[in-house]
């Protein structure tokens, strides 16, 4: 299998959740259980075919430092998946993919300007606030109710690829 992003962002602002919280971290948020699966069906049907379920691990919420499990077609990147760092977050939530090592491609795009992007990962600090990328390429966190940019991954397999 390979794991493949969006190289900038979805048209459009979406929230992590309605609600000021992050209880219940990615898991329970209204961007993995309303969004990601508008997003998997606008994909073609070729695509969406080699697109597999994956376990991706992250926090809790709630300020908590558990981890939990979530299995997944489409997902936001982990901040340790993104720039290698778990401060404020609950640790544990995948490596760092080697595309991310090079810093500029943590710079996303929405209508050709750099913008802020949602990463999946609760901050711990609170219980309302989840872990973005700011559009000059560093993280920050913001309340689960703002709306910003969307980057989301897959992994995919049997693309017939040599």
């Amino acid at each position: 299998g390979i794991t493949l992003g969006l190289r900038d962002m979805l048209d459009g602002e979406f929230e992590m959740n309605e609600q000021y919280t992050n209880a219940g971290g990615w898991d329970k948020s209204k961007m993995r259980n309303v969004y990601m699966p508008r997003f998997l069906k606008l994909l073609s049907a070729d695509l969406q075919a080699v697109i597999k379920t994956v376990d991706k691990k992250t926090g809790a919420g709630g300020g908590s430092n558990k981890l939990i499990t979530s299995q997944d077609k489409l997902f936001l990147f982990s901040q340790k998946e993104v720039i290698n760092d778990d401060t404020y977050t609950a640790g544990g939530e995948g490596k760092q993919y080697p595309y991310f090592e090079d810093e500029g491609n943590c710079v996303k795009k929405r209508g050709g300007s750099a913008y802020t992007w949602w990463l999946r990962s609760p901050y711990t600090g609170n219980s309302y606030n989840f872990r973005n990328i700011n559009s000059s390429g560093n993280v920050n966190n913001n309340n689960a109710n703002n709306t910003y940019g969307v980057s989301f991954g897959f992994c995919a397999y049997n693309m017939g690829l040599t």
